[in-house]
């Protein structure tokens, strides 16, 4: 692990912990300040996400610097909870840089080894999906029929497509006109290779 100047933190990994919603739930403190980027939830969401990819990466996760007067053990939150992800050949690392005088853990910098789960939540290894609106109501936002008759869902027709990317909720998709997308995940089946 490195600091912000480059300079190599010695951290000892302190437990082990299986990467699940509840276990990071009682982990991670993240104030509910509306200064935040996100949620605590799109924050343990976004974790579980990545070590199910296992793609080598560093991520953090920063509360706002304003914080409310929310309060944890009779205290109020530090002015900045911080936690940094580390995926490596992987294998997940979560180090938490919280204040010692706020957390729960003596020791400085935790660093907790994430576990990767047995089944993926999030993370859906795909290389062809067919996307089929037959979940999607007919009268959402951004519903529509084509030139051709084949449903649309904001200009994206149905039909098999090849995957070059996800996030937790879509896949990445290349139409035939060149056009990059994003498609919800929740309107995809995998295909079997060789489709």
């Amino acid at each position: 692990m490195k600091d912000s100047q480059g300079n190599v933190i010695n951290i000892s990994i302190s437990s082990e912990l299986k990467c699940s919603k509840k276990a990071l739930n009682k982990i991670i403190f993240y104030t509910s300040s509306r200064y935040n980027a996100c949620k605590k939830a799109d924050v343990i969401s976004d974790i579980i996400y990545h070590v199910e990819e296992g793609r080598d990466g560093v991520f953090i996760y920063e509360s706002g610097v304003y914080t409310e007067s929310g309060y944890r053990d009779n205290r109020s939150y530090p002015p900045n909870d911080k936690y940094t992800l580390e995926i490596k050949d992987g294998r997940s690392v979560l180090y938490n840089f919280t204040p010692d005088s706020y957390r729960q853990y003596p020791d400085t910098n935790a660093a907790c080894l994430l576990l990767k789960p047995q089944k993926n939540i999030y993370y859906t290894p795909a290389k062809k999906v067919l996307y089929k609106l037959d979940k999607l109501n007919p009268e959402s936002k951004g519903a529509g029929i084509g030139a051709d008759g084949v449903k649309t869902y904001w200009g994206v027709p149905e039909g098999y497509y090849d995957v070059y990317g996800q996030n937790k909720d879509s896949f990445f998709i290349k139409e035939k006109d060149g056009f990059e997308r994003h498609i919800e995940k929740k309107y995809c089946t995998i295909c079997a290779e060789g489709k």
